[in-house]
């Protein structure tokens, strides 16, 4: 199912940000 691969691909940009976000700080 498509909407299901973005909605992973999603919840992978979002932890990869929040990882990001918390070597920032």
């Amino acid at each position: 199912d498509p909407w299901k691969t973005s909605l992973l691909l999603k919840a992978k940009n979002k932890l990869k940000d929040m990882e990001e976000e918390d070597d920032l700080t």
